[in-house]
Parts: C-alpha cells; structure tokens; sequence
C-alpha cells in the first residue's frame, strides 16, 4: 500500500485541506514552497489516462480554487504531476505550488 492510500484510510498522518467522497487535498510532507498542495483521487489510480472524467474534472475544480488562494500570497502557480512510470508512488496525484 503506497503512503497515500494511508493517508486517506487515516493511517498516515497528513495537513487535510479539504476532502469529498472521490478526492483529497493536502500539505505536501516535504514542500518546495509554503503551501505545496497534493490532490490526489480517493480511489488509487497509477495515472491520469486510468482516471474517469468525473473524478479528474473534481481534481481539477479543486485545482482552480487552491491555485487561486495560492495566487494571493505568489506571483504564479506552478502545477504538475507525473503519469506512469514516471510516477514514483504509484498513485496519481496532482501538485500546485507557488512561484
């Protein structure tokens, strides 16, 4: 079980910005910049092509909302993540981040 399964069966501890029954947003353990967000989907994916629309359309109308609270501490907002193989943990997730 990768460590944001964890997280969202509680069994990892993590700084929860917000949560509904198909995603979860939260305080990277290790930020790059104050307020580095993860958004990760409840359920585990390995990547973006594995996501249904619905699930990734949440994703992103939370994406919007963080990156606008961001936006008033930062100059932009960095957002990416890694799909595949490319992804260390093995389940998706999304990172907004200050510049």
């Amino acid at each position: 079980m990768d460590i944001f399964c964890k997280i969202i069966k509680k069994e990892a501890e993590a700084k929860i910005l917000y949560e509904d029954e198909d995603i979860l947003a939260f305080l990277d353990k290790d930020p790059q910049t104050k307020g580095h967000t993860l958004i990760i989907p409840k359920k585990h994916y390995e990547g973006i092509l594995d996501i249904p629309e619905n699930i990734l359309n949440k994703i992103l109308a939370y994406t919007k909302l963080r990156a606008k609270e961001l936006s008033k501490d930062y100059k932009g907002i960095k957002i990416g993540f890694n799909s595949g193989t490319a992804n260390e943990i093995g389940h998706f997730h999304l990172h907004i981040l200050g510049q």
